[in-house]
């Protein structure tokens, strides 16, 4: 290693004797350089020499740790600006969060404080959809008014909240919402409902959103160059999904699917992704209570949990016959994608509120659910928390420890997702954009 003359006068840091995740693939003993917020070198052996380092400059060995990019979480909802949902899951290595409907006051609030440059070791990156395609008296109309049903007032405040939305009543309408969500909302990509409600008892009240109005907004974002993705917890709206070509299902759904391979086999010819939210899907049937409560008492949880109280389960699906809806299908689905080389992405849906996921700490979860449920390999399910999912979004600016990237890191203890005894994955230390977080300090 030559000396390291080209990072005079930028802050250095240099992490030695490290297992390295790059996020593509394992490095067994390595180094990364990072120079302000920005990767500059990675590689096997040993970095450069303290002694050839600027003046200022930092150098940590971690032999037996395992070095990864941060963390992704791809679907959360920061109702009414909640700012846990960008401080609690930096805390638990998730370096971007991207909300999927939310109110665009609220996401501007939250945009500023994660782009402040004073906040990087406090804040996660924040991501957002704008406001999603609704359609008049569809979803996620139920499911506001139930996050606000345990406070005074709270269908007032809810129906308040609501009537800001657009409604998209015809294909004529696409455009103008997704050039709305794109320039005035700050998205990066778009959100879609196509929730027919058969799974969760609802299929009596909610109305069949139009296919020529979901292929409409498909199209108009990809004009915009970015992909669209929609909610469905039914086999019945995964397709329509796919039919008018979304790129992704932002849940798996809950019921039996009744063709398992044709579905896998449409998957792979859409070249579409799937965020499974198996944990979420625990807490619409009622049935990751009990897994929850194990992650809430886990000791590095209590540290790390700003909110430590269980969340209710959303429970749309709790008396529906397991035969028909429940978590098992939902796995069972989401292994035969896994098997298949469909892109599977990690995302909890969490929303703060005292309701479902808790931020952060479901993203351990989710992990967790993959791995020892679904069967998806170690090696897999880190891939499906960082690179694909920066892949599948086109943020081509993180997920992998590349020369160039941003330095979102998450150094963890040892090897991490094999033992499943272990629940929240031991972490040591988390960066963004080179910044180490406050929460942890090296």
């Amino acid at each position: 290693m030559q000396a390291a003359d080209h990072l005079d006068g930028k802050r250095v840091l240099v992490i030695n004797q490290v297992r390295i995740f790059t996020g593509t693939d394992v490095i067994e003993s390595g180094y990364v350089v990072i120079t302000d917020a920005l990767i500059a070198e990675v590689g096997p052996g040993s970095g450069p020499s303290i002694e050839s380092l600027p003046h200022g400059a930092s150098a940590i060995s971690m032999p037996g740790h395992t070095l990864a990019p941060g963390l992704i979480d791809c679907h959360i909802h920061a109702l009414s600006g909640n700012a846990n949902s960008i401080e609690q899951s930096l805390r638990f290595g998730v370096t971007t969060v991207c909300d999927m409907h939310n109110s665009p006051h609220d996401n501007e609030e939250l945009l500023k404080l994660s782009s402040d440059p004073a906040n990087k070791s406090k804040y996660s990156d924040f991501k957002c959809a704008g406001l999603g395609a609704v359609v008049e008296n569809g979803w996620p109309i139920p499911v506001m008014r139930k996050e606000f049903d345990h406070l005074p007032h709270g269908r007032c405040i809810a129906d308040k909240i609501i009537s800001t939305w657009p409604r998209l009543k015809r294909p004529a309408d696409a455009r103008t919402f997704v050039d709305q969500q794109v320039d005035k909302n700050h998205a990066s990509y778009i959100k879609m409902f196509h929730e027919v409600g058969d799974t969760i008892g609802m299929d009596d009240v909610l109305p069949q959103p139009p296919m020529d109005v979901q292929a409409a907004v498909v199209e108009a974002a990809h004009r915009r160059g970015i992909v669209a993705v929609g909610h469905a917890f039914s086999q019945a709206g995964a397709i329509a999904l796919l039919e008018a070509r979304a790129d992704g299902l932002t849940h798996m759904f809950l019921d039996k699917a009744v063709d398992l391979e044709g579905f896998t086999n449409t998957m792979r010819a859409k070249k579409a992704h799937c965020s499974p939210t198996l944990a979420l899907c625990g807490s619409q049937t009622g049935e990751s209570q009990d897994l929850q409560q194990r992650f809430l008492d886990d000791p590095f949880a209590q540290k790390m949990l700003l909110f430590k109280s269980p969340g209710r389960p959303v429970g749309f699906a709790v008396d529906q016959p397991r035969s028909r809806v429940g978590l098992e299908h939902a796995v069972e689905t989401t292994k035969a994608l896994y098997h298949a080389g469909v892109p599977i992405l990690v995302g909890t849906d969490a929303a703060g509120k005292d309701l479902g996921m808790p931020y952060g700490l479901g993203v351990h979860m989710e992990m967790y659910i993959l791995a020892h449920m679904v069967g998806m390999s170690p090696i897999d399910v880190l891939h499906s928390a960082t690179s694909v999912i920066a892949d599948m979004f086109g943020f081509n600016d993180r997920g992998r420890i590349e020369i160039g990237k941003k330095a979102d890191l998450v150094l963890f203890e040892g090897n991490i997702l094999e033992d499943p005894s272990v629940l929240c994955l031991p972490i040591k230390a988390v960066w963004r954009e080179g910044v180490c977080a406050t929460a942890f300090e090296m």
